[in-house]
């Protein structure tokens, strides 16, 4: 069945409908583990995944740049008028995002099952609110916590609300699912097999695109990102040290 761009643009219609009448939907907040040794700071997607056997060597190689365009990149692979309606609401995000200097944010019911190092605790650091009013803000951001965390674990914080936004527009009760599927999405494991995407990322975050994927011949470039891949993790991570050294050395960027 073909994904159509219509099916898209009434998901995002519906889910700016949803952010803007008000009520009592809340999102649950993008939540990371703060710890004593601050160089263990993460977001919580990232810890969970890791702790499902994720690596992320990758995204931890890259710019701030590079990371938005993999996000985009993964998505646009198999779903490209998803990955447009995500690029517009990152805009959307930063135009009604608003950081507090201090928030203290309800840690909501489905952190409680994560088991969590000594000298760490899990703190919500973004939440999203319904706008009563048409132009209000409904991204919340604490400054303090969002600062604490390091670069790769902040720009997860925004692509986790970015997906949540659409899970929230879908009835989730929850950010489970988006954790989980973003845990993937941005993990090295990722490949580009259209079963596994369903799966793993796009069951998890609108239940009802499932089946939308265009139907395509994937061999051939998942046989391609098998083999370039690694060299392209091997190559961001020569880069970093050599400008970390003071030399300027030429990135690849997808």
């Amino acid at each position: 069945m073909k994904l159509t761009i219509l099916k898209l643009m009434s998901l995002f219609i519906l889910a700016l409908t949803v952010h803007s009448r008000g009520g009592e939907r809340v999102g649950n907040g993008g939540g990371g583990l703060f710890c004593k040794d601050q160089r263990q700071n993460i977001l919580l997607d990232y810890y969970e995944g890791m702790n499902s056997g994720y690596t992320y060597h990758l995204i931890n190689s890259m710019n701030n740049s590079q990371r938005i365009e993999l996000f985009d990149y993964r998505i646009r692979y198999h779903i490209p008028e998803l990955a447009d309606i995500l690029k517009k609401m990152r805009k959307f995000f930063h135009k009604r995002k608003q950081y507090l200097a201090n928030a203290d944010f309800k840690i909501p019911d489905d952190f409680g099952d994560v088991s969590i190092p000594r000298d760490c605790e899990l703190k919500v650091t973004m939440v999203q609110r319904p706008s009563l009013v048409n132009g209000e803000n409904i991204f919340f951001i604490n400054r303090s916590l969002y600062q604490k965390l390091p670069k790769v674990s902040q720009n997860g914080m925004i692509n986790h609300e970015l997906l949540y936004f659409i899970s929230l527009a879908n009835s989730d009760l929850n950010s489970q699912k988006t954790r989980k599927a973003l845990a993937y999405l941005m993990s090295d494991q990722y490949d580009f097999n259209s079963n596994t995407f369903n799966e793993k990322f796009l069951k998890l975050i609108d239940p009802s695109l499932d089946g939308y994927i265009e139907d395509r011949d994937t061999d051939g470039l998942s046989d391609y990102a098998d083999s370039i891949f690694p060299l392209e993790t091997f190559w961001l991570w020569l880069c970093s040290d050599l400008e970390s050294r003071g030399f300027s050395c030429p990135r690849h960027v997808y």
